[in-house]
């Protein structure tokens, strides 16, 4: 029983420490600017090669072996509706009409042209008419679009046996200018319609 313990108990410390390094190295990766994981509305993941090359995946595609580290990179046709959504929110429009006017519903055809153009742009997922309330009012909340990357905003902790995302007081801002794409303006606009409801 005292070997089965020991050897547990190692195995146990052995997890803790992989799990550090591995935190250790994306948070380097996040204080370069580097994409530590996951898509954003809004930007697309670029590979950067060890060359120096960038190369666009296809979605689908297999990871090339050369591949150093993950970037963003504005996609200039989803930034333009983050922009429209960020506009039709700071002109008084909650985050399910905004919803409903991206999945095309009849009743909100003069805002969908107002502010899209007509158009029912597909949702992160790239499908059409899949809009949330909640995808949208993450959008809206997403200081990411104001040209900082956040790190360590979210932790996994365990909480009588479940493990849940716990959000932290204190977390990086790693400042991005090239991956603006809200005005100042409009956030400050937006985010202050948010405060006043």
């Amino acid at each position: 029983k005292f070997m089965v313990g020991a050897v547990s108990f190692a195995a146990e410390l052995e997890r803790e420490k992989a799990s550090q390094r591995a935190r250790d190295a994306l948070e380097r990766k996040a204080l370069k600017g580097c994409n530590t994981g996951g898509r954003v509305y809004g930007y697309r993941n670029v590979w950067v090669m060890e060359d120096g090359r960038r190369i666009i995946a296809p979605p689908g595609a297999k990871r090339p072996e050369a591949v150093a580290r993950t970037e963003y990179e504005v996609d200039e046709r989803q930034a333009e509706v983050v922009r429209a959504i960020y506009r039709m929110h700071a002109d008084g429009h909650s985050a399910k009409k905004i919803a409903k006017t991206l999945n095309g519903d009849p009743l909100y055809a003069a805002l969908s042209k107002s502010y899209f153009g007509g158009e029912h742009p597909p949702s992160s997922k790239g499908v059409p008419c899949a809009w949330a309330p909640t995808g949208v009012y993450e959008i809206l909340r997403n200081e990411r679009y104001t040209g900082v990357i956040p790190w360590g905003k979210y932790r996994n902790d365990f909480r009588k046996g479940t493990k849940v995302r716990v959000q932290q007081d204190k977390y990086e801002r790693v400042p991005a200018p090239h991956l603006r794409i809200v005005p100042d303006e409009l956030w400050r606009a937006a985010r202050g319609r948010a405060a006043a409801a």
